[in-house]
């Protein structure tokens, strides 16, 4: 699967405080636990996959699953299935965002070969935002006589996968390898639509790190809003 690199993600969080109230900050840092391994993905589908999504989480969840990573999934676009509490919030540090979309309703890779990209920072090492072509997915899973929800699935993951190792290259086999042929679907082996044990290592390390470094900026912004309040 043919990737570019097309721009810089930037979450940030704003934290406000004042002198004589307690700080939400120190608040959040005590109550935020992770084990490294949990992440949540929140899908933007477009009306026209609606019947596949649910399998296509499954298959994903199945794979990061293999990898050591627990997936929580929070549909934000499809009528029926919004989670609105969660949806109107600011994305926190283990969440992702995957757009499920026709690739003409957006700006993006023309190759038709390309069935999704993720925005990775090549200089943090991070990112936060993939978007997927279902209709490319379809199209493909098609020729090849494959069933197109579990592919989606597949493809999910291996754009989830290039936002947790935090890079656009790609690995000569398995999931994360750039071109998946008809033959390759056809033949169906179980190790080309895994993540290597090595990503897998990577996945989770950046999971946690993520954690960490955000659990020092609470520590740090909670400390500094004390001592304007003491």
């Amino acid at each position: 699967m043919r990737q570019e690199f097309w721009g810089v993600l930037v979450a940030a969080v704003g934290i406000l405080g004042a002198a004589g109230v307690s700080s939400p900050v120190a608040e959040a840092s005590q109550s935020i636990e992770s084990d490294g391994t949990s992440i949540i993905v929140r899908t933007f589908t477009e009306a026209a996959s609606a019947s596949d999504i649910r399998t296509a989480r499954r298959t994903a969840s199945a794979i990061l699953g293999r990898a050591g990573i627990h997936v929580e999934w929070f549909e934000c676009a499809l009528p029926g299935e919004v989670i609105a509490d969660a949806c109107n919030q600011p994305p926190q540090w283990n969440e992702l965002l995957v757009r499920v979309v026709s690739a003409g309703a957006v700006h993006g890779p023309r190759d038709v070969d390309t069935l999704g990209f993720a925005i990775v920072d090549p200089d943090l090492g991070v990112g936060s935002l993939a978007t997927v072509y279902a209709d490319r997915v379809a199209v493909l899973a098609q020729g090849a006589g494959v069933d197109a929800a579990e592919l989606l699935g597949r493809t999910m993951a291996h754009e989830v996968g290039h936002l947790l190792l935090g890079t656009n290259r790609h690995a000569a086999r398995g999931l994360m390898r750039a071109s998946w042929s008809s033959a390759d679907l056809r033949r169906n082996r179980e190790t080309q639509w895994l993540f290597g044990v090595k990503e897998g290592e990577v996945m989770r390390s950046g999971i946690a790190s993520r954690f960490r470094s955000l659990n020092r900026y609470l520590k740090l912004a909670s400390a500094c809003l004390d001592s304007r309040g003491g």
